[in-house]
């Protein structure tokens, strides 16, 4: 096995750098566009990020270069970000974020003993795997998608996202581990495995 616990709450830079990742930061900062847009706009409210403390800069100063917002903020506690679009803007996001998905799901290796689908509208995710997974490799593409996953709610006018996270066995497709994300926390390891072939052995018995 390559880890025994999995607790969703970073990934890499990277993941900031292809519109999957987030922040958290010692100062508020607050980016406008040189030229503001005419057009109307909204603000959506980010609530769930993954990444470092040294993201943030990076990840903002992304969405300015790319024209994703008019204007973005952290909030002062810096769990929140809101992003003022136009809905040229808000389509963007989605549209990234859509793709980020789909190029993650497709882009996983046989090798790594899992399949991650997204189902009902970007609110369920289903990873199908084997006890032979690769946890380290898991909780990166999952990161990858979830947040994607909350972007495109968010930007499609969800106010509370929400994902029915669920881990099954490859082979019968039973369920090992449900959890509502974000209202609680993802939090399981290869120990799922141990369980279900103790409950295996128990039923043999």
């Amino acid at each position: 096995m390559k880890n025994s616990f999995i607790k969703i709450f970073r990934v890499s830079a990277l993941a900031v750098l292809t519109l999957t990742g987030c922040f958290h930061n010692t100062n508020r900062l607050s980016v406008s566009s040189s030229s503001p847009s005419s057009a109307a706009t909204k603000e959506y409210e980010i609530t769930q990020f993954f990444g470092d403390d040294d993201d943030i800069d990076a990840y903002i100063q992304n969405m300015k270069n790319d024209d994703y917002c008019e204007a973005i903020t952290a909030s002062d506690n810096h769990k929140h970000i809101v992003v003022t679009a136009t809905e040229e803007q808000r389509k963007k996001w989605i549209s990234k974020a859509e793709s980020v998905i789909k190029d993650t799901i497709q882009g996983i290796e046989p090798e790594n003993h899992y399949q991650i689908a997204c189902e009902n509208d970007d609110t369920k995710m289903v990873i199908s795997a084997t006890k032979d997974w690769n946890t380290q490799q898991l909780a990166l593409d999952m990161s990858l998608v979830l947040y994607n996953m909350e972007i495109v709610q968010i930007f499609s006018g969800v106010q509370s996202w929400n994902v029915d996270f669920i881990v099954q066995d490859m082979s019968d497709q039973k369920i090992m581990y449900e959890v509502q994300y974000p209202q609680k926390e993802i939090d399981f390891g290869d120990t799922l495995w141990e369980t279900a072939d103790n409950l295996y052995d128990a039923v043999l018995v």
